[in-house]
């Protein structure tokens, strides 16, 4: 049973994943802080400029063609798509007439799209929009990007401009002080698809609770705050104008938290726009 087990998880889960996995005390989370301000005064931050340069450097690789994607800097040299998001991109687009307007918030140097790339070959239209800190937006409009690629600083512009049908949060709802705020932004676009992958969320609760993740120098030495969203929370504030078309678990691991009954796992949703709260920015 555990050699099959150790085999499942070898063949399934991202290289990266189990380096993190088998490195002794390799990501962290610490704390129970009553506001977001107090966790931000122990970090560091995303600003350093050290992880930028570190994505960077990936990225180019990854233009060059000596690998096929990076995430978190690390590279990937083989085609691992990820399947259950990219099944659910496809959906949006088989609806869609086979247009594909993605607004990737928090999509650092289009990671998403280069692990997903070839899988989405073959549509009629693909534009990929990254909303992303100023620094990786100058970064990316240097970088010889595909050119269904785009960068922009500010989410709101970029859902009144782009005009996406899908609307995609891959690991970046629970890194945002304000996270509330970004949804209700989407919630009122007129994106038809809301697709939320790699989010740590506090299974059957309605509370938010924000925590210290600490990143080793094995990736990029890091410490900034999280937030652990409440399952009820997050499906209360999205069902009034979104319809849940499938669901997921993006990663087999969990984190375990000291004070929560129950390990946090890591979920996916693909959310439909009913058709009745379609309207403008």
């Amino acid at each position: 049973m555990k050699t099959s087990l150790k085999s499942w998880i070898k063949a399934w889960c991202p290289p990266v994943l189990l380096q993190l996995r088998q490195a002794r005390g390799a990501v962290r989370y610490d704390g129970d802080f009553g506001n977001w301000k107090s966790a931000e005064q122990m970090s560091s931050g995303y600003q350093a400029a050290d992880i930028l340069e570190k994505v960077a450097d990936a990225t180019r690789q990854v233009l060059a063609g000596n690998a096929v994607f990076e995430r978190d800097s690390r590279l990937f040299f083989q085609e691992e798509p990820n399947y259950p998001l990219a099944a659910c991109l496809l959906q949006a687009a088989v609806q869609e007439e086979g247009k594909l307007r993605v607004v990737d918030f928090g999509g650092s140097l289009g990671s998403v799209f280069f692990q997903n790339r070839r899988m989405l070959m073959g549509l009629k239209e693909l534009v990929w929009n990254i909303v992303e800190q100023p620094h990786f937006v100058d970064c990316g409009k240097r970088l010889p990007m595909p050119e269904c690629i785009r960068f922009h600083r500010d989410f709101r512009t970029a859902l009144s401009e782009c005009r996406p049908n899908v609307i995609l949060f891959s690991s970046v709802l629970q890194y945002l002080p304000d996270y509330h705020e970004i949804l209700q932004q989407a919630i009122a676009s007129q994106a038809a698809w809301l697709l939320i992958d790699r989010t740590p969320l506090i299974s059957g609760s309605d509370r938010c609770r924000i925590a210290l993740q600490t990143v080793p120098a094995s990736l990029y030495a890091a410490r900034y705050p999280v937030h652990f969203i409440g399952e009820r929370r997050l499906m209360r504030e999205l069902e009034p104008e979104f319809e849940l078309v499938t669901r997921f678990e993006s990663y087999p691991f969990s984190i375990r938290l000291r004070g929560e009954k129950e390990p946090i796992r890591y979920h996916g949703f693909l959310w439909q726009r009913r058709k009745h709260a379609c309207r403008g920015v």
